[in-house]
């Protein structure tokens, strides 16, 4: 048995739309930049037992016995399965396919799990590869620090410890299964949306102005394009027909709490998935200022940046 534990990572330069002809890899069709968060607060954590059978996979997701899905099935599909039995137990430790990386992570632990408990010693770029036929944003999760996805290329550019004063709130909303899953509704968004024809450019340029950012670590104009980026990705939902919406009421109180905190000086800044559910940057300085001031819209965790997946456990 294996047991391996994987991060969630949260995009700042947001993945969303799939490149056309490439669809079923899961290739993206811009690039996408994102921040890991550390192991020990927001994770799946995925066991993975072996024995001599025929091709048979049980799962389990949170404790529940389910049908392996076909994006499971994609990943399963790269590693020499026929001759055993295979029993995968996944949990997460925070709301499931609530639009806080569920999948990224999940994905990520899965394919560790695998490759270690079936010998196959991938390399990792190998474990991207087969990452992101499971879900596209697991690729980001197979590393840590500060990841950049750009077709098939995908690769840290900042480590973990680069950014140290850095963290994350994770600031939970509504911890429901989203209504419009991701996949489905990033088709619709580039086949409808008047305004995805500009999302590759703009995400271009945006990408290389955040590495500056980051590299330099100036605050004020990181959170700027993280905030920037966020709204960009729930206007093309919108602007999607019929129209897409994750955001809550919470969530756009959140927004405005925010932009008043940053009247004087920008403390903090925010980013959503596609989900209700916000993520907010700030620096260690000023962590209490804005845990006091986003008091009484959720349950908070508190995160740092941090490194990718981890086997906990072999037997």
């Amino acid at each position: 048995m294996i047991i391996c534990r994987a991060p969630i990572n949260i995009a700042i330069i947001k993945y969303w739309g799939k490149l056309e002809g490439f669809e079923s890899e899961n290739v993206a069709n811009n690039p996408s930049l994102s921040v890991t968060l550390d192991i020990d607060h927001v994770f799946t954590e995925t066991k993975v037992h072996v024995s001599p059978g025929d091709g048979q996979v049980l799962f389990k997701l949170n404790n529940t016995l389910q049908e392996p899905t076909k994006r499971m099935k994609k990943v399963l599909s790269k590693f020499p399965t026929h001759e055993k039995k295979i029993f995968i137990e996944s949990v997460n430790n925070f709301p499931t396919g609530a639009g806080m990386a569920s999948s990224a992570s999940g994905m990520a632990a899965l394919v560790l799990a695998l490759d270690k408990a079936l010998n196959t010693n991938y390399e990792g770029k190998a474990l991207c590869e087969i990452a992101r036929l499971g879900s596209g944003s697991a690729c980001r999760s197979v590393y840590g620090g500060f990841v950049e996805w750009n077709g098939n290329s995908v690769e840290q550019v900042f480590t973990a410890n680069h950014w140290p004063e850095l963290r994350c709130l994770l600031l939970i909303t509504n911890g429901e299964e989203k209504r419009f899953p991701s996949t489905t509704a990033m088709q619709t968004t580039v086949e409808t949306s008047d305004l995805y024809s500009l999302r590759r450019e703009i995400a271009i340029k945006r990408i290389g102005c955040l590495k500056r950012s980051i590299e330099e670590k100036d605050f004020s104009s990181f959170a700027k394009i993280c905030m920037q980026e966020s709204n960009q990705l729930h206007a093309l939902c919108l602007d999607s027909f019929p129209p897409i919406h994750y955001l809550n009421d919470k969530a756009f109180a959140i927004m405005d709490r925010i932009h008043e905190m940053n009247r004087e000086c920008t403390i903090a800044a925010y980013t959503f998935d596609a989900g209700p559910n916000a993520f907010i940057f700030c620096l260690e300085e000023n962590l209490f200022k804005v845990r006091e001031g986003l008091r009484g819209f959720g349950e908070m965790i508190e995160c740092r940046v941090g490194d990718g997946p981890i086997v906990t456990c072999t037997d």
